[in-house]
């Protein structure tokens, strides 16, 4: 789901797949995406593994920002003043994989570890700090 401000109008869309895949785009709607200067940061997944993408509010320009086939990347949050992302990171296979906090350069570019063993990372509003969560286990289960 995406949400921006466009002529003072919150417009929501939900995409999923490929991103005008179910969303009905008007002409007036694509013109007013087209001149919105933010970008936008999403996940994708790719040949089997979840990537975060930049692109322009119209879904223009996408730009692949992780290209990790064997790690997934997950619930991107941009930080206030737009220079950073911090993320979720799914690493290792089976009963190893394990869910953890990273943070990167808006390029993707930097990419470090903030916590070990942790998830659903957001900003402090001043982007001061990131916020997260500890998971309850030592590693991650789920199925697809």
């Amino acid at each position: 789901m995406w949400r921006w401000l466009v002529g003072g109008t919150l417009v929501v869309l939900a995409a999923f797949g490929e991103w005008s895949a179910g969303v009905a785009w008007s002409a007036d709607l694509i013109e007013q995406l087209h001149n919105v200067p933010q970008k936008i940061v999403h996940e994708k997944l790719v040949d089997g593994s979840w990537d975060l993408f930049l692109c322009d509010a119209d879904g223009g320009h996408p730009v692949n920002l992780t290209k990790t086939a064997d790690v997934d990347e997950l619930y991107p949050h941009v930080s206030p003043d737009g220079k950073q992302i911090c993320c979720s990171v799914d690493a290792g296979k089976g009963a190893a994989k394990v869910r953890s906090v990273y943070l990167m350069n808006i390029d993707g570019t930097g990419r470090k570890l903030i916590a070990r063993n942790s998830r659903q990372a957001c900003w402090k509003g001043d982007g001061t700090a990131i916020a997260y969560l500890r998971d309850e286990s030592e590693r991650l289960t789920y199925t697809r």
